[in-house]
């Protein structure tokens, strides 16, 4: 079976992992599918400025937030676990990504670097030493 890869491959496709590789779909059906998820996702959060609404932000944050959960849940689905279990960690996850965003996008200068070294060390309930900021 090792002298002919395809065949070992398509072995190793249906007994180990469970699957039919004349049933898989097409590598561009997959693109697109993956496009659409994608562009829908990275519209949500804009939903709120695009409508005008106001705080723009907070809503955006709270519409990402719960996705997420939502995401998160219905993975859970695939997985046995509830769907809180399944969508508290994806909502963690992405929280810190975009918090991490936020404070990398406030370090464009130095003092705006200072204040956000600050607010992240109040966050987690640090004493904000001077030694630790940039200088």
């Amino acid at each position: 079976m090792t002298a002919n890869p395809e065949k070992a491959l398509d072995t190793l496709a249906r007994e180990e992992l469970g699957l039919n590789p004349d049933d898989l779909g097409s590598p561009i059906g997959a693109a697109i599918s993956s496009f659409i998820a994608f562009s829908i996702g990275a519209s949500l959060p804009l939903m709120p400025f695009l409508l005008g609404l106001k705080p723009g932000v907070l809503i955006a944050a709270a519409i990402s937030g719960a996705a997420l959960f939502v995401v998160g849940a219905m993975l859970s689905l695939f997985s046995g676990r509830s769907a809180v279990l399944g969508g508290l960690p994806m909502l963690a996850i992405g929280s810190a990504a975009a918090a991490a965003t936020y404070f990398i996008g406030l370090c464009s200068t130095r003092r705006d670097c200072e204040i956000a070294a600050f607010r992240l060390m109040t966050l987690f309930s640090c004493k904000p030493y001077r030694a630790l900021l940039p200088r």
